[in-house]
């Protein structure tokens, strides 16, 4: 490493990936100072792994040209005085991080767009597991966590995102963004569903077919997205009932007026 930098002399460096196992504490100290010296040359993209605990100091943690950022593995952070100016994009992969360093985190990115969580039943209390993502700039939010079937009652995520997009993926139990599950509180009443407040306007549907619990979902997506202007649908146009599906999607109740369903 130390020969690659010197061979780069004063070269702008725009991406630095690093997977490392440090054998000792001095390990450390070598790492620090490739990723400051990346940081000087005007680094975009940073991806760091580590396959044992190692510290990531705060100096290490601001940047103003930094735009993409993963870590994943072993690292502590030292996250008090975080900040990354321009930071588009950043992943969070496998790591063991408090709630109030991850919500510090987060707010050392105030143009943040992109959010990308990954976690296991290895962390006793997994990172997106009653966790509050508050962003005003975070339009794609990714949460990936394996949990054991035999742990019912799973924590959830509190989002305060006006600016995100929604990504649906139909199974048994979705929340109230899903119609699968009726809402109600235990004297009966109907809970309030999150989509009559969410401001997504554009829907994507792939690979539609048209079963009743898709034709179901659409009718609840259809009927409770207030600011929805466009949903596009994929069906194969070698289906015998391909101009059926189109027909009951188009006669589905709308509660917004500017909604146009496309058929891609």
């Amino acid at each position: 490493m130390e020969k690659t930098f010197a061979l780069l002399s004063n070269s702008p460096i725009k991406k630095v990936s690093l997977s490392h196992l440090p054998f000792h504490y001095s390990d450390h100290s070598r790492v620090y100072s490739w990723i400051y010296t990346a940081l000087d040359r005007g680094l975009l993209e940073l991806r760091l792994h580590a396959y044992a605990c190692v510290l990531l100091k705060r100096e290490l943690l601001t940047s103003n040209t930094l735009v993409k950022l993963t870590l994943s593995g072993e690292y502590c952070l030292e996250v008090k005085r975080v900040y990354f100016p321009v930071l588009k994009s950043l992943s969070l992969e496998f790591l063991e991080l408090d709630y109030p360093d991850y919500h510090r985190l987060l707010d050392g990115c105030p143009t943040l767009e992109e959010l990308f969580v990954a976690d296991d039943d290895d962390h006793s209390n997994p990172l997106c597991c009653g966790a509050v993502v508050k962003s005003e700039s975070l339009k794609r939010l990714v949460v990936s966590i394996d949990l054991p079937d035999s742990q019912e009652d799973h924590n959830s995520m509190l989002l305060d995102t006006p600016s995100l997009g929604l990504v649906h993926r139909e199974t048994n139990k979705c929340g109230d963004a899903c119609a699968c599950i009726p809402g109600k509180h235990k004297e009966g009443v109907e809970e309030v569903c999150c989509l009559l407040t969410c401001q997504v306007k554009v829907l994507e549907i792939s690979d539609y077919i048209g079963s009743s619990q898709e034709l179901k979902q659409m009718r609840h997506f259809l009927g409770k997205l207030k600011f929805l202007e466009s949903v596009d649908v994929s069906i194969d146009a070698n289906n015998d009932n391909s101009e059926l599906l189109r027909n009951n999607l188009l006669t589905l109740p709308r509660i917004s007026s500017k909604c146009n369903i496309q058929f891609i």
